[in-house]
């Protein structure tokens, strides 16, 4: 249904890969959450029991753009932790289909 985010797998050089949850035949809102989920889940991956603002708070209640921006915010206020390349493939994903869900 919708080839524009990229759910295929991810893989770190050292051969470690991961495939995220959801599926481009979903509905674009289903892509959307689980884009957004999946999100969460490498970020506090990478990092456990980090602060996402209101992040939870957003989701729980679908409001997924302010998710979003709320995690956005919250990695650039800490350049000193790397994003890892799960991470940002996930919100690459989140942030293609945020944009394809407001077409």
């Amino acid at each position: 249904m919708n080839g524009a985010a990229d759910w295929s797998k991810v893989l770190l050089p050292n051969g470690v890969g991961r495939t995220p949850g959801g599926s481009a035949d979903d509905p674009i809102d289903r892509q959307v959450a689980d884009a957004m989920t999946d999100l969460v889940i490498c970020v506090r991956g990478q990092t456990p029991n980090r602060a996402l603002g209101y992040a939870d708070r957003f989701m729980f209640v679908g409001e997924w753009g302010l998710a979003l921006e709320e995690i956005v915010a919250t990695l650039e206020g800490e350049p000193e932790i790397e994003i890892g390349d799960w991470s940002a493939a996930a919100l690459l994903r989140a942030r293609t289909l945020m944009s394809l869900e407001q077409e």
